[in-house]
């Protein structure tokens, strides 16, 4: 048999936002997330759901914009939060975001997880396809 070595890199970044929808739902009627990236150009994209996004950056990594967007319920008030990261190809970002009631004020956490988990596949290809 006849080894290849085959190295696959990745073209995107990509950004998982997660939350417990139930507590969300507790003080807000609506939450939204606009993405802005080189790519995009002016426009941005937007999103409210847990799926991870794939993002096409720069090469040599961009800064992107995300505008985190909740709508209040009852007497919340509307949040809005934007905050700024630094992704390149093949980079992930996990943003955990829980809501926190201290003497009656509401207030958002936001955390960032930048692990990424690394796994090697083996792929056998048959010796005529060589």
């Amino acid at each position: 048999p006849q080894s290849v070595n085959i190295t696959c890199q990745a073209t995107c970044a990509k950004l998982t936002v997660k939350y417990d929808d139930a507590e969300i739902k507790k003080y807000f009627e609506g939450f939204n997330i606009g993405l802005s990236t080189q790519a995009l150009g002016s426009g941005t994209y937007s999103y409210a759901n847990t799926d991870p996004i794939y993002l096409k950056v720069a090469n040599g990594g961009e800064q992107i914009s995300v505008t985190y967007t909740f709508t209040g319920k009852d007497s919340y008030k509307d949040q809005t939060i934007s905050r700024k990261y630094t992704l390149k190809p093949g980079q992930s970002k996990l943003v955990t975001i829980t809501p926190t009631v201290t003497s009656g004020k509401l207030s958002l956490t936001i955390k960032v997880d930048e692990t990424v988990e690394t796994i090697d596949c083996p792929i056998e290809i048959p010796s005529d396809w060589i």
